[in-house]
Order: structure tokens, then C-alpha cells, then sequence
């Protein structure tokens, strides 16, 4: 699941409370810039915690600094680089939080982060950890019962991917990553745009309209879409409108989420989000498959080699 959930009522709390606990972690974002970086890990911290039912108006923040050593000193040449990523990710901290209205009410830092050794051959080496923030939110979920699960339910339900996928946000994809096809951009987001989709997703839920939520994040929405099968041993039929499949499969821009809904709540749920970025992507189906019908492919794979693959360690080999 997108975050884990505590019920409160064993606990002091009212009937039906619940508290959503998530985390966000970018770290391969800030060797572009630890602004930027800060930004992904607090919006896949807040993603979660509304994937999985929480208030967005009930939202608080904790961050947890894992840095190299900023400070000057003679074994600390780039020391100055280290601090002025350090003052970017708070500068995008607080950004992030002021316009979201999400306070950070705790937190935790750990500054020395280096290794300093010798290596094989004899020589001195120094190893610094990427400047890494882990960021936790945690929101009330006000109906325990109404907790939302990353797994398709049952098939026939359309599956709909919310937020705006822009060539921008592809950049930052491990998709490009991998293949280096593209030039790393600056990290936009839409702040206001978000928020609004936080919301939305948080009243279609009260409405009882989703069977499922999954937010996108490391692989793109391909990558959640799959997940979202495999919890639910359902196939999934994709009918993508765009001519460049991979750009859109494995976009991992901010704000964005994989959203099954039941067909007799289409237009509910389609009213709720008109103005906001949506589209409908596909279906679920009984066989346990993935087919992608888009302008430059037609293609089918079977679940099961999927799941294999997804269950086990980048050194296996694959057909």
C-alpha cells in the first residue's frame, strides 16, 4: 500500500479515526539540485498519505536530513557545494509546505554521512552519501473504513490516471535514467493544481467512488498501473491516445495517481475532476494480462513474468 494505517481507537481516538503515515524520498534528484529534490520527497510523502484516504487539510510533515558534511575543512573540499544544497532543500522545504498549508512538526537531521577509508589499492578514498532527505507525513483519515488500497478490485472497473503528465516531468524518470535520452529540466509543480487534485481525490473517496488508488512515482504510471495488478491478480487493457507511449507510461511528474472506479460511477466521478487533469487509460480484465494499444504500439505481456520480475533482483535475467 501507498502508506501504512493506524486506527486510533484502541488507542484513545474516536470510533472511527485513523492516522495515514507515508514517507517521500528522492535522492537521485539532488544531483540536479537539492531544491528540487526536496520538493519530489515532500509531494511523494503527501501523494501517499491522500492515496490512501487521508484529509489534505489534515496533513503535517516531519523531515529527516541524511547530508554529507557541510562544513569546511582540509578532508572537505567541496564542502561549500554540500552547504548550498543543504540551504536549497530547506529552501524547497519550506516552499512546498507553505502552499500546500502542511507544517512540519518534528524531524531530525544526520550531517556526517562520509566514509573515509582506504581502498584496494592502497589509497585514500572518501565516499559522501547523495544529500538525502526522508520525508514523513501523516494525515487523519477521518472514517477508518474508508481507507483506500493500491489493488484493482475486480475487473470491468475503468482505471483513470489523474494529475498532468508534461514532457517536463519526464525527464526525471527512471526511465530516462536508465537510457539517458533526455536532458534533466528543472522540476516544476503546480502547486495550486495539486492541492485541488488532493482534494478531489479526498471527496471522490468520501463519495464512495474509488476501488482503488495508487500514487505514481518511481517507474511511472506503468510501473503503478502493474503494481495495482499484481495486488490484485487482474489484467489491465490500456488504450493510450498519444503518439509517444513511453513518455506517458513512464512520466513521474508530481501530483499524479492511478485511480480504478466502478463504470456506473463514470460520470460522477468524471464531474468531480472535469476541471482538473484526467484521463481514462483503460480497464481491468480477468485475464491475467497487460495489452497497450496506443498510436506506435500494440502489445501484450503476460502478468505472471511481470510479477516475477517485480519480486526479484535486478541481476536476474529476463525474456
Amino acid at each position: 500500500s501507498d502508506a501504512g494505517v493506524i486506527w486510533l481507537a484502541p488507542h484513545g481516538g474516536e470510533k472511527n479515526n485513523a492516522i495515514a503515515i507515508s514517507n517521500g524520498m528522492q535522492p537521485l534528484y539532488s544531483h540536479q539540485d537539492g531544491y528540487t529534490m526536496a520538493l519530489a520527497s515532500v509531494d511523494e510523502a503527501v501523494r501517499n498519505a491522500i492515496s490512501t484516504g487521508a484529509n489534505p487539510e489534515k496533513v503535517v510533515l516531519l523531515d529527516n536530513f541524511c547530508w554529507p558534511d557541510p562544513l569546511d575543512g582540509a578532508s572537505n573540499p567541496d564542502f561549500a557545494h554540500k552547504m548550498a544544497q543543504l540551504v536549497r532543500a530547506c529552501e524547497g522545504l519550506y516552499d512546498i509546505a507553505t502552499h500546500y498549508g502542511m507544517p512540519f512538526v518534528s524531524g531530525k537531521d544526520s550531517m556526517k554521512n562520509d566514509y573515509s577509508g582506504i581502498d584496494a589499492d592502497g589509497k585514500k578514498v572518501k565516499i559522501s552519501v547523495p544529500p538525502t532527505l526522508l520525508v514523513t507525513a501523516m494525515g487523519q483519515v477521518d472514517n477508518v473504513e474508508k481507507v483506500i488500497t493500491t489493488n484493482f478490485k475486480s475487473s470491468d472497473d475503468l482505471i483513470y490516471l489523474v494529475g498532468k503528465t508534461t514532457d517536463q516531468s519526464f525527464t526525471f524518470s527512471e526511465y530516462t535514467r536508465t537510457y539517458k535520452t533526455e536532458n534533466v529540466e528543472n522540476l516544476e509543480i503546480d502547486y495550486k493544481e495539486n492541492y485541488e487534485i488532493y482534494k478531489a481525490i479526498y471527496k471522490a473517496n468520501n463519495s464512495n467512488l474509488i476501488q482503488s488508488s495508487h500514487d505514481i512515482s518511481e517507474g511511472g504510471a506503468i510501473t503503478a498501473v502493474i503494481e495495482s495488478s499484481i495486488g490484485g491478480k487482474l489484467g489491465v487493457a490500456l488504450n493510450i491516445d498519444t503518439k509517444n507511449t513511453n513518455a506517458y507510461l513512464f512520466n513521474e511528474g508530481c501530483g499524479q495517481f492511478i485511480i480504478s472506479v466502478k463504470k456506473e460511477n463514470q460520470s460522477e466521478f468524471e464531474k468531480m475532476f472535469n476541471k482538473l487533469p484526467h484521463a481514462l487509460i483503460g480497464s481491468t480484465t480477468e485475464n491475467y494480462e497487460l495489452h497497450i494499444k496506443s498510436p506506435d504500439t500494440d502489445t501484450s505481456m503476460n502478468l505472471n513474468k511481470l510479477e516475477a520480475a517485480w519480486k526479484n533482483t535486478l541481476e536476474q535475467k529476463y525474456e
